[in-house]
């Protein structure tokens, strides 16, 4: 885990002292486009040098990359919460497979989810990567509730340093990706309410069988309307 040391400290402290952690806003987060959502796939805080002309590590820095990569993955995963993140274990064949811990005991199949992992996602698996389990972030910060707060703080500190004017959040990716999947690639709502893992109220939804490739689907496009709009700006731009 590249960025096991430093980075989790001060969350591991607040753990240790009871600090208290702030509650979740319960108003839903807003949706951002997919132009928003490349400036911060792209973002790199910005390059401070010392006096001897050796590149200045600043801990800020390692905080805003950390949450720039998270958002990304959630992104990649189709929106799962920062506790599912923080949880989740190895899988077979290329698939992450994981139940949502929000609705877990809330559906017949316990919230199961079984998605590919993408090109763009394997990258980021990898930097983070662990013996036990998927992410190496349990070792980072000693709770889920701490490692929320750390991505929070390090995109809020990304929206200022770009300019958003937005409260930018983890709870951002699920809105946009839903948005964006229903507004812009227009695939049906029945699919995407499957891909964020929303809970299924309906009698044919607790029985039948669940064809996870149209979350691969979703997200595949997703993906692919992310760098088709950048392709876009930059024949503009030529």
């Amino acid at each position: 885990c590249l960025l096991s040391r430093g980075l989790g400290d001060v969350y591991k402290r607040q753990d240790k002292y009871k600090y208290k952690m702030p509650p979740p806003s319960p108003v839903a987060s807003k949706a951002i486009d997919i132009f928003t959502i490349r400036k911060i796939r792209d973002y790199t805080p910005e390059i401070f040098f010392n006096k001897t002309g050796k590149r200045r590590k600043v801990q800020s820095d390692q905080a805003e990359i950390f949450a720039r990569d998270c958002f990304m993955i959630m992104l990649y995963l189709a929106g799962p919460n920062p506790k599912d993140l923080y949880y989740m274990r190895k899988s077979k064949y290329n698939k992450i497979v994981y139940r949502r811990a929000k609705v877990v005991g809330k559906m017949g199949d316990r919230a199961k989810t079984s998605i590919k992992i993408q090109p763009e996602l394997a990258l980021l698996v990898n930097k983070y990567s662990d013996k036990e389990r998927l992410f190496c972030f349990y070792k980072m910060y000693k709770s889920e509730r701490s490692f929320n707060v750390a991505i929070n703080d390090g995109l809020s500190r990304i929206s200022k340093k770009l300019m958003l004017n937005i409260t930018l959040t983890a709870g951002t990716c699920r809105t946009s990706f839903s948005t964006i999947a229903s507004n812009d690639l227009l695939f049906q709502d029945s699919d995407i309410d499957m891909a964020l893992v929303h809970s299924d109220p309906t009698m044919l939804g607790k029985y039948k069988e669940k064809d996870f490739t149209k979350i691969d689907r979703i997200i595949r496009a997703f993906i692919d309307y992310m760098d088709k709009q950048e392709q876009a700006n930059m024949a503009v731009v030529g």
